[in-house]
């Protein structure tokens, strides 16, 4: 159950985010800062 909620907020939290960029017309940057999250947490996630 605690996974499914974490995967709800996770899609919550990542089309808001979507949504705003693509209201303020900055769909490019967004995309580049979320695969630039994504990367931090992975060598955080395989360095552990």
């Amino acid at each position: 159950m605690l996974l499914t909620w974490h995967n709800l907020t996770f899609y919550r939290d990542l089309m808001g985010g979507l949504h705003a960029a693509i209201a303020k017309g900055a769909v490019k940057s967004f995309v580049e800062e979320y695969h630039c999250r994504q990367k931090q947490i992975d060598g955080i996630v395989s360095s552990a």
